[in-house]
């Protein structure tokens, strides 16, 4: 395997490769023969890749200040954007799309080295005209500048050469290079006409076994491929080997995620401790990586609000302070209790200071110190001064943490810091700018940035097409090879006119060079390794696909069934006797044990006992999702607070008769107010306004409730918002009562308030349909003579109860206490199925109230069983 390498290096050439990969394998490859060869020190061997060649030769050119300067990426993005606006009429307010493609156009007009005059006398459409005059004002303005970009950066090392301006190595070797551009042409040229001997590579020419498999769709190609590699390395555990993937770029995540499905079995525990095995030559943005991501969304809490979502993730990212795990969860459920907003850190030092004890302190320190890097957003500053701010701000707040980096972690925060050195590399092209422009250059920085960490101990490559240029292996498995990829279609440029294309011979300028390019790579691909396998997927998507023409070349090859081991996690269960264990009953309530969820826990018990075990003893609860806006139940809520506060002084019917229009007004208005008064206390203007907008809709529901009220026979209020033990069987429960009312004959009478659509307390039958009330009449003291259900809307108020009151009750009053008695004996059935540990599922409940437990409860399995 690049059995050239050593005496090409021994020799004292520079090896010039394609891309970075293949430079850095040379370079592992030279460093494992030394070792093998039993040296301990040997001289760095000179392997660069073509790019980072040109930028070093540049760096070392004597007298930098006659020379441009130098323009990366992103500056050079920056300058393209303000062109392209200044020669589009409609200012384009979105260019993103545009200005990828013109960068691009532009990099292969500068390779194949087109006049760029010809762009313009050649432009048909809109869309070549508004290139043509952006490259001539792009050119313009690096010409006034002098500056240099990517694009133009061969061409000045080749002027450079021919100008005897730089040192240069003997003898350079090409590695790598599959298609000749002509801007390339014309540095070797250069450099030959300096005197330097210039060859390329060896190119070996393996050609051993070859296999061709099918399988049933991708997953199941990409998950055989990694079980091939399982076996390769199982016999021979010293092998090199690729899998090479088409379109690797496009989700390379997701494909590597299947591969290791049949390479490291079970990898998502790692319990093998072979998780490293695949290397993955594409990486990710660096803004998905999540100490960047928690990065970013600090930043942007300097001068921004952030919405639930990104406090919730800063508050679960270790990058901050430490706080207790627990303490994290109890800061985002109370932050649940408030629609989804904006989230300034004024509020959110507020909700942890009020609510929440000396656990918090320190992460509440850490965002209180971002207030002195807060900055007016008219004002301006330099990316210089930018990239101090933002490093000094995470700083502060103990960003990345304090806890022992990994070796990926660490590289990964050097690289961040890299970022910030590459913003501050702004100045050339932009002088000053605000806090929002300054934020957003950054964020498009770190998203246009691919990264990966090194990793060591990678036996198995995953490449795309170009990425294996030159490279060899022990054996190497190649995917997709379906009609559609293979020759892959033609991508020629929609910026530069097609008749420039042809004249210059542009990449896939027509059919034919499309074909011969991917019958390059087919045979590169063929040639690289002793043992070939192609692949194909028979589907994709419920489409059907076809094998590559180019697989028929391979004469004399049948297709094989590619060996798919299917998920891992189908091993738990297939190939395996079931075991069947003793039944577990869940223990009886024990004394003391705590039962949460209150009346509502006997309720669930009535109509799903699993769901009452798991609320009420494991105390289990569904997670209300946060959404914009008044929620439901937090309208519910404002109303019970509401109706709390206006009766809180206890009146009684012969007082509410009393209040007159303006007192009862005021009263109204006074306990609206203090029913929002929480909300609004935390709000942000929209929301505050919504609240608002909320407390005139409270005002009409209670100036309602208290007509309706008006017209009942005489009561007194006795208590609103009690709270009552209930003790029964052994179950301890804490209750709150909305409202209890006596009546002229001292009996009571305990009102529960129901807002949303109506509810009734008896079904057509006169049975019961809620216990809960049942409930509270265990707890409350005295004559219960009524259980009320008062359905409270802006659209109606009344009451669906029985007994106490003749206007609401469908019951006889002889009938009243049997029928009390015999509810509390179906409390106390229910409360004996509770402490016996009574966990049935109820098969015939609907999906939407059995999902939230259904992975507990196993209903959907059940339902099969059944």
């Amino acid at each position: 395997m690049y059995h050239w390498l050593p005496e090409i290096i021994d020799a004292g050439a520079c090896v010039v490769t394609a891309n970075q990969r293949l430079a850095r394998t040379l370079s592992e490859h030279y460093s494992a023969l030394q070792l093998a060869s039993g040296k301990d020190v040997w001289p760095t061997p000179n392997i660069r890749s073509l790019d980072s060649w040109l930028q070093e030769l540049l760096r070392e050119v004597p007298k930098q200040e006659s020379l441009p300067h130098y323009l990366f990426g992103q500056a050079s993005a920056i300058v393209w954007e303000r062109c392209l606006r200044e020669q589009s009429l409609d200012q384009l307010l979105s260019v993103g799309t545009l200005l990828r493609q013109s960068r691009q156009a532009w990099r292969r007009v500068c390779d194949w080295q087109v006049p760029t005059a010809e762009l313009a006398a050649a432009a048909r459409n809109s869309d070549e005209q508004l290139f043509s005059t952006s490259v001539a004002r792009y050119q313009s303005e690096l010409k006034k500048r002098n500056w240099i970009d990517d694009a133009g950066l061969t061409s000045l090392i080749s002027q450079l050469i021919s100008a005897g301006r730089l040192r240069l190595p003997p003898h350079i070797v090409l590695a790598g290079f599959e298609r000749t551009i002509p801007v390339h042409a014309t540095l070797w040229e250069s450099l030959v006409a300096a005197g330097v001997k210039l060859e390329e590579a060896p190119r070996t020419a393996h050609m051993g076994s070859v296999e061709i498999v099918s399988a049933d769709n991708v997953v199941a190609e990409m998950r055989a491929a990694g079980r091939w590699a399982r076996a390769e390395l199982t016999a021979q555990p010293t092998s090199r080997l690729a899998i090479v993937v088409p379109g690797l770029e496009q989700n390379a995540t997701c494909f590597a995620r299947y591969i290791r499905e049949g390479l490291v079995p079970g990898w998502q525990a790692d319990a093998t401790g072979l998780g490293h095995l695949l290397n993955v030559s594409y990486g990710q943005k660096l803004s998905e990586y999540p100490a960047t991501y928690s990065a970013l969304l600090l930043l942007r809490w300097l001068n921004a609000g952030l919405v639930f979502r990104d406090i919730s993730l800063l508050l679960r990212l270790p990058f901050i302070a430490q706080i207790d795990d627990g303490t994290r969860s109890r800061i985002e459920l109370k932050l649940r209790q408030f629609p989804d907003r904006q989230w300034s850190r004024a509020s959110i030092y507020r909700i942890t200071a009020k609510w929440f004890d000396g656990a918090v302190n320190d992460w509440r320190e850490r965002i209180a110190s971002m207030d002195r890097f807060a900055i007016p957003e008219a004002e301006r500053r330099s990316p210089g001064d930018w990239a101090k701010l933002f490093a000094d701000c995470l700083e502060s707040v103990g960003w990345p943490g304090g806890y022992p980096l990994s070796s990926p972690e660490f590289q990964l925060i050097n690289r961040w810091r890299e970022l910030l050195n590459e913003f501050a590399r702004l100045e050339s092209v932009i002088a000053l700018m605000p806090f929002s422009k300054a934020l957003e250059l950054l964020t498009v920085l770190a998203t246009d940035t691919v990264y990966q960490p090194k990793t060591q101990g990678a036996v198995v490559q995953l490449l795309g097409n170009l990425e294996s240029a030159g490279m060899e292996f022990d054996a190497v498995w190649v995917a997709g090879m379906e009609a559609s990829r293979w020759p892959s279609a033609a991508n020629p440029s929609n910026l530069i006119p097609r008749s420039v294309q042809l004249k210059y011979g542009m990449p896939d300028a027509t059919p034919n060079d499309s074909l011969d390019y991917g019958r390059t790579i087919f045979s590169r691909l063929r040639g690289c390794a002793d043992r070939v396998v192609f692949s194909t997927p028979r589907c994709e998507d419920e489409t059907e696909l076809l094998p590559s023409p180019f697989l028929q070349e391979l004469t004399g090859q049948g297709q094989l069934e590619a060996n798919d081991p299917g998920w891992y996690a189908a091993t738990f269960t297939s190939g395996h006797a079931l075991l069947v264990v003793a039944d577990d009953p869940v223990p009886p309530v024990y004394k003391g044990e705590k039962i949460g969820g209150g009346a509502y826990t006997i309720q669930r018990q009535r109509t799903e006992p699993f769901s009452a075990f798991a609320q009420g003893r494991l105390l289990a609860g569904e997670i209300e999702e946060v959404k914009p806006g008044i929620s439901a139940s937090l309208r519910g809520n404002l109303v019970h607070r509401a109706l709390q506060h206006l009766y809180r002084d206890l009146p009684s019917l012969a007082i509410l008769d009393a209040w007159a229009d303006d007192d009862l007004a005021d009263r109204i208005q006074r306990a609206t107010s203090a029913s929002i008064a929480v909300q609004v206390e935390e709000a942000d203007p929209v929301y505050r306004r919504l609240l608002y907008i909320e407390k005139d809709r409270l005002q009409e529901v209670l100036n309602g409730f208290v007509t309706e009220e008006r017209r009942r026979p005489e009561f007194q209020v006795a208590g609103v918002e009690v709270e009552y033990k209930f003790n029964l069987g052994g179950i301890d429960l804490k209750l709150r009562a909305d409202r209890i009312d006596q009546l002229p004959d001292q009996s009571i009478v305990i009102i529960d308030y129901k807002t949303g659509a109506p509810k009734v307390l008896l079904d057509k039958d006169r049975n019961l349909k809620d216990v809960q009330l049942a409930v509270y009449a265990f707890a409350v003291p005295g004559e219960i003579s009524g259980l009320v259900l008062a359905n409270v809307d802006v659209r109606k108020v009344e009451y669906k109860g029985a007994g106490g009151d003749k206007d609401w009750s469908v019951i006889a009053s002889e009938g009243w206490p049997e029928l009390l008695n015999n509810w509390k004996l179906e409390v106390g059935r229910l409360v004996d199925q509770i402490v016996a540990g009574d966990v049935r599922v109820n098969l015939s409940l609907a999906a939407d109230k059995s999902r939230p437990l259904a992975l507990l409860s196993r209903v959907a399995e059940l339902k099969r069983v059944d």
